[in-house]
């Protein structure tokens, strides 16, 4: 029995349908290849929401995530991007849930999208989206939020289309939203002592410098404190290593709540801190240096039956007191003035 013949207006569709698939994994094979060149997260991100909006000429293009923990790096990251600042919508994880589709794969809405206009970003506020996209993302196993695709056309996001690339680009989607995490995790814990979790001695080496230029740029004083715990050697030999360590730890919280949100305080090495006072004169950063070993003296650390007192010393240089210093200059004279302090708080004491 011969085989039946395909119609032909069967086989066009089929080709046609080929073709267009064909057309689709190419845009997607495309998008892969530009992303690979990116390397900051938030480059990634941004160049992949222009990506889906030029390959696939998509309108309207952003995302809705969880203001969680988990995400708090990544969503700093963002901040550093004008286009994603406007493209991004940030909602409770409950508040999530009550919209992201139960199932897996995308969702395809045109109909009673107002209920979704608290979804769009800054971006699009004006806009009305005839038809909408829902992307599910994933990070580390758990559901984060979504990608969403919009467009004026109704018919662009028929409920009853295929979903299968955008599916795909779920999870490739996913995929550089996990890889973005992940290196503004290494670049945190690259700048971050393990212990306190304060700025390390390598973002000092950068920092410093930069902010020492810009004060000057704009004519105005910049000081620094260094400053070590006296007698810490004997916390070690008589209490042990772990003992000197939650020391450390309570030091560095106190110095957090005392100072101001432009202090930078960095912890330098082993009980030896560095604090970076924008917009302050060599007098008034000797006067809060007085003023802080006043109050640390005053909050010793509880240890069990054992109470741990705070003595610091801290040296102070500034710019308006050595005008020619660079930063390194000006953290040696921070060094120097600290020796200073202690001996002279031996000698006095």
């Amino acid at each position: 029995m011969a085989d039946t013949p395909i119609p032909t207006e069967l086989l066009d569709t089929l080709l046609a349908n080929a073709r267009a698939n064909e057309a689709i994994m190419r845009k997607l094979f495309r998008l892969e290849v530009q992303l690979l060149s990116c390397q900051a997260s938030e480059d990634i991100c941004e160049r992949l929401l222009q990506l889906i909006e030029q390959l696939f000429s998509v309108p309207m293009v952003w995302f809705v995530l969880e203001k969680n923990t988990a995400l708090v790096p990544l969503l700093k990251s963002f901040q550093r991007s004008e286009l994603l600042r406007q493209r991004l919508t940030l909602q409770t994880r409950e508040q999530i849930t009550s919209w992201l589709p139960r199932k897996e794969g995308a969702r395809l809405i045109n109909q009673e999208l107002g209920l979704y206009h608290k979804l769009l970003p800054s971006a699009y506020k004006q806009q009305k989206p005839g038809s909408l996209a829902i992307i599910p993302l994933t990070i580390e196993g758990n559901r984060c939020g979504a990608l969403l695709q919009a467009s004026p056309d109704a018919a662009r996001f028929s409920p009853n289309q295929d979903t299968f690339f955008l599916d795909q680009l779920g999870v490739k989607s996913s995929l550089y939203l996990s890889n973005g995490l992940v290196r503004q995790q290494l670049a945190f814990f690259a700048t971050r002592d393990p212990l306190t979790g304060l700025r390390n001695r390598r973002e000092l080496d950068e920092t410093l410098p930069r902010l020492l230029s810009l004060q000057r740029r704009h004519e105005q004083s910049l000081a620094v404190l260094f400053m070590d715990c006296d007698g810490f050697k004997q916390v070690n030999d008589r209490y042990g290593h772990a003992a000197g360590d939650k020391l450390l730890v309570h030091l560095a919280r106190l110095l957090e709540q005392a100072l101001r949100n432009s202090d930078l305080l960095f912890r330098f090495a082993g009980d030896e801190f560095v604090v970076i006072l924008p917009q302050e004169t060599h007098e008034s950063a000797t006067a809060l240096a007085k003023r802080l070993q006043k109050q640390l003296s005053e909050q010793p650390l509880q240890l069990d039956d054992v109470s741990l007192s705070l003595a610091i010393s801290i040296g102070t240089a500034a710019s308006d007191q050595l005008p020619e210093a660079n930063a390194q200059t000006l953290l040696h004279a921070a060094d120097h003035a600290l020796y200073e302090n202690k001996r002279q708080r031996q000698l006095h004491p």
